[in-house]
């Protein structure tokens, strides 16, 4: 906490960075409540974004950042993460920043775990076993917020970084140190624990690999057809008397006759009436010339016509006799080809059934190489199975005989040779650990004892400090340093196991005494805001004091009360993270 920080010489900050909100003296007093004590203030982060304080001034009256405002970084980061999420989660009154907040959670604990292995700083660059690692009460709220927020991976590495000793876990700091039974610094049990038993020797399961996929003839073996045209052709050409001779005969009746050729000569045309010339040219001619000229040329015509029938026919007799042999050529043509085409596909069927046989006969040979393989194979793999079962043994055994030795060592040294300084973490903090989800089981039996007996140890010890807090609060208003730590594991208890010692806790709580926190309006009503001016002297408590003595009446519960007193604006807190919280005890401490 801070009242009990040293001065940090290990952190230095290259510049003096002033806060752009000045904290002027000349604010309104008729403001609000909020504007008086600055709660309305944004929060103040450091270069990395920390949370920080504000207890230094500069020559202009403005707060700064120095080496010592980094002290309580890890529990205000904690404070504020847990009060994040039960107002988002757990009351449906989300947490606003203004202006935004530039860290994540993981972005935080991986400042303030800077190696990642489980040890925590209270802010950056501290030493972890110096009088600035994590103490006892910067542990309560950081743990609250990683089990509240599921980051189980560095809340479980924070619990197993821990010290161990006879007397269980142990705070890195104040002063961390090992020491033998005569006080003597020595080197600390936690270089057993740390002692390495990983199973050596690589068991890994072979396996035989070998493809076994069957092989398979694909030949061809399609019947093949003898396609061949042996279609029958035929001799189509024309014999006829016409087509051999140039015509169909020999008329003689249009061979050398002027017209037609009649064979009389009778009533061939009408004769004039009467007896005169021309009725006897007209018979002349009709009986001499014309029967005599049409007789001589039918006879003429019927000599020339006699040879050339006899020629044609002889054409025509030749043309039908060429035609007849050449379709006999054509039939035995097309019985050649029917025969030799019939004996090619009994031959294309003789080599689909020898195919056939010699690609059945090689698959079977196939069939029983796929089986061999697989038999081999699955041997093979069976011998692997021994040989990795009897490696895992082999190393199952010498893990356990290494543990063995490993804890009987831890068990002595814890036991008999070595402590350490730092914060003894005791039921209540466990507790916490364990209701944030960590797996408490450790390598000292001592430890693992003590865990066993905590659950209902841890509830008795918050209630056993809400008894001790109430009593010292009656007397001394400025008694508010344990609030944050109880308030926390009060809440985790409510939250995360609630049972009947947290809730006589919680009564318990509610009656707290009213420190100066619980007197802020009639302090503000009285004076305005306050002002950098008080922030190094007690004008402030002074003020509230002789308040009380005129009738002040408080104007919140005393638990809240106790949470503005702790973050208080002339303490160089942030005012802000006390109101964060007014709503959550509202609800769940009402």
């Amino acid at each position: 906490m801070r009242h009990s920080l040293a001065v940090i010489a290990s952190f230095a900050i290259t510049s003096i960075v002033p806060i752009g909100l000045s904290r002027a003296t000349d604010a309104p007093a008729n403001g609000s409540l909020g504007h008086c004590i600055h709660e309305d203030d944004p929060i103040y982060f450091g270069p990395e974004g920390l949370i920080v304080h504000m207890d230094d001034l500069n020559h202009d009256g403005q707060f700064q950042v120095s080496e010592s405002d980094y002290g309580d970084t890890a529990q205000r980061e904690g404070w504020y993460w847990f009060g994040k999420w039960i107002r988002d989660t757990k009351l449906n009154q989300p947490w606003t920043d203004n202006p935004p907040r530039q860290l994540t959670i993981d972005q935080v604990l991986a400042l303030l775990e800077p190696d990642g292995n489980g040890v925590f700083r209270r802010a950056p660059k501290y030493d972890p076993y110096s009088d600035y690692g994590l103490t006892h009460d910067q542990l309560v709220p950081l743990v609250a917020a990683m089990g509240a927020w599921g980051r189980k991976e560095p809340l479980q590495r924070l619990w197993d970084a821990l010290p161990e000793d006879f007397a269980g876990k142990h705070a890195f700091g104040p002063d961390g140190r090992w020491l033998n039974v005569f006080g003597q610094p020595m080197s600390h049990c936690d270089d057993i624990k740390k002692r390495g038993c990983s199973p050596q020797g690589d068991c890994s399961l072979k396996v035989d690999t070998t493809d076994c996929s069957p092989q398979e003839d694909a030949r061809d073996c399609s019947l093949k057809v003898d396609t061949r045209d042996c279609s029958l052709q035929e001799d189509t050409r024309d014999c006829s008397r016409a087509a051999n001779c140039g015509h169909d005969g020999c008329p003689c009746e249009v061979r050398g006759c002027p017209g037609s050729c009649p064979d009389s000569c009778s009533d061939q045309c009408a004769c004039p009436q009467g007896c005169g010339p021309e009725w006897w040219k007209c018979s002349y001619q009709r009986v001499c010339v014309a029967d005599l000229n049409c007789a001589a040329a039918k006879a003429d015509c019927e000599r020339i016509k006699a040879p050339e029938e006899a020629a044609c026919g002889v054409l025509q007799v030749a043309c039908n006799l060429a035609k007849g042999t050449q379709n006999d050529i054509y039939r035995a043509v097309k019985a050649k080809c029917e025969a030799e085409k019939a004996a090619q596909n009994v031959l294309y069927v003789a080599d689909k059934a020898k195919c056939e046989s010699e690609k059945a006969t090689q698959n079977t040979l196939y069939t029983g190489q796929k089986a061999g393989c697989e038999i081999k194979k699955s041997s093979q793999n069976a011998l692997y199975k021994v040989e990795h079962d009897a490696c895992e043994t082999k190393k199952t055994i010498n893990k356990f005989l290494c543990e063995g030795d490993k804890a009987a060592a831890a068990a002595l040294c814890y036991g008999t040779q070595f402590r350490f300084t730092g914060d003894l973490i005791g039921p209540s903090t466990v507790n916490t650990f364990i209701q944030a989800g960590v797996d408490p089981r450790s390598s000292n039996p001592l430890v693992n004892t003590e865990v066993s007996l905590y659950p209902l140890a841890g509830d008795t010890e918050i209630l056993v400090n809400v008894g001790i807090l109430r009593d010292k609060a009656q007397y001394d208003r400025d008694f508010v340093d344990p609030d944050l730590n109880l308030g926390v594991q009060i809440l985790m208890s409510r939250i995360f196991a609630p049972n009947p010692a947290n809730q006589a806790a919680v009564a318990a709580y509610q009656a707290r005494a009213h420190s100066y926190g619980s007197y802020f309006k009639a302090y503000c009503s009285a004076y305005g805001p306050m002002t950098a001016a008080e922030m190094k002297h007690a004008t402030i408590r002074n003020r509230i004091e002789a308040g009380i003595q005129q009738g002040w009446a408080p104007d919140v519960n005393g638990p809240y009360g106790a949470l503005r007193w702790y973050h208080r604006w002339t303490a160089g807190s942030n005012p802000k993270l006390a109101a964060m919280y007014q709503p959550i005890l509202e609800s769940f401490v009402p």
